[in-house]
C-alpha cells in the first residue's frame, strides 16, 4: 500500500515558520543576557590587583575606552595572598603592550565597572597571550580628577573677578578688607528683591 504524502496548508507552513522564527529570537535573547560573544580569536592577560573593587566575573575589558572584550576570571593569587588575580580576555588583534596598565574603571555613577587598560606606548613591544598585565591605581570613577581641579580653579577665578577682587590674571583689584564675601552679595540681592516686593 502506498504511504500517502502530507500535503501542508498555507496556515500550517506560516505557524510552523513563527514556531522556527520563535525559537531562534529565543535563543538569541538567552545569548544577550549571558552576554554572549563569538569568539573570533582571544588572547589572555593576568592582572594583579590588591583590590578589585566590585569588579565582577563577565565585565567588560576595555582598551583605551572600548569594549575589547571580558573579565574571564577572578581568584585569589596563588603566589601572592595579598592580592587578586584577574584574568582579561581580549579580542586578537588588541595592541596590548609593555607600556599598558590596567587598573578598574566606571563610565558614570550608575554604570557596571569594568577593567580598563590603557593604550601604552606607540613604540612599546606588544605583550603574548598569557602575559602579566600591570595595574595601576584607579583614577576614580569619572577618570582623572586633575581636570575636575583646574575646573574648579578656574572657576574660582572667574568668581573672583565678578566681585571685582582680581582681574583674572591673578593681580588683585582691592584690599581684602574691602572684598564682599558671597554670603553679604546675596544678602544685598534680597534686600533689593524685598524692596521691589513692597513698592
Amino acid at each position: 500500500m502506498p504511504i500517502e504524502r502530507k500535503s501542508f496548508t498555507g496556515t500550517e507552513i506560516r505557524a510552523g515558520l513563527m514556531v522556527f522564527i520563535s525559537g531562534v529570537l529565543l535563543l538569541g535573547f538567552i545569548a544577550a543576557i549571558l552576554k554572549y560573544r563569538p569568539v573570533n580569536g582571544e588572547k589572555f592577560f593576568y592582572v594583579s590587583m590588591t583590590d578589585i573593587a566590585g569588579l565582577d566575573r563577565s565585565a567588560d575589558v576595555r582598551f583605551g575606552g572600548m569594549v575589547v572584550g571580558r573579565v574571564s576570571k577572578i581568584v585569589p593569587n596563588p603566589k601572592n595572598r595579598a592580592q587578586m588575580l584577574v584574568t582579561a580576555k581580549v579580542s586578537e588583534g588588541t595592541p596590548v603592550n609593555m607600556a599598558s596598565r590596567a587598573y578598574i574603571g566606571q563610565i558614570g555613577l550608575t554604570a557596571e565597572k569594568h577593567l580598563e587598560i590603557t593604550t601604552g606606548g606607540s613604540e612599546a613591544p606588544l605583550l603574548k597571550s598569557g602575559d602579566s598585565l600591570e595595574s595601576a591605581p584607579p583614577l576614580g570613577m569619572f577618570g582623572d580628577l586633575t581636570g575636575l581641579t583646574a575646573s574648579v580653579q578656574d572657576l574660582i577665578a572667574d568668581v573672583q573677578v565678578l566681585l571685582g577682587v582680581s582681574d583674572g590674571k591673578g593681580n588683585r583689584l582691592t584690599d581684602a578688607n574691602n572684598t564682599r564675601t558671597v554670603a553679604e552679595i546675596f544678602a544685598n540681592l534680597d534686600r533689593v528683591m524685598a524692596d521691589l516686593r513692597v513698592t
